[in-house]
């Protein structure tokens, strides 16, 4: 689905669709002990790193690339990771 609006919009997608699978690889013979692990309680360990990304490619990157594809000037909505409301940023 390549787009000329949205530069190397074909690359992009391809990254979105390869991640999943590079992330269960790296993985795979983690113990769930390892994914909970945190270096101190200022750091976030691995299993929260990963639910942060899903959250973020799904309400925030994810909604965007599309609306993007979608539309000549499209209203792309804020995302904010800690949940507070917010406006709507224009489009380019």
């Amino acid at each position: 689905m390549p787009d000329i609006r949205v530069p190397n919009s074909e690359r992009c997608v391809r990254v979105l669709q390869q991640t999943p699978g590079i992330l269960r690889n790296l993985l795979s013979l983690a113990t769930r002990e390892q994914l909970d692990w945190r270096p101190s309680s200022e750091r976030w360990s691995i299993g929260m790193v990963l639910a942060h990304l899903a959250e973020v490619e799904i309400k925030g990157f994810r909604s965007r690339f599309e609306a993007m594809l979608g539309a000549d000037r499209p209203l792309l909505p804020s995302y904010d990771q800690w949940g507070r409301p917010l406006g709507l940023a224009h489009g380019f």
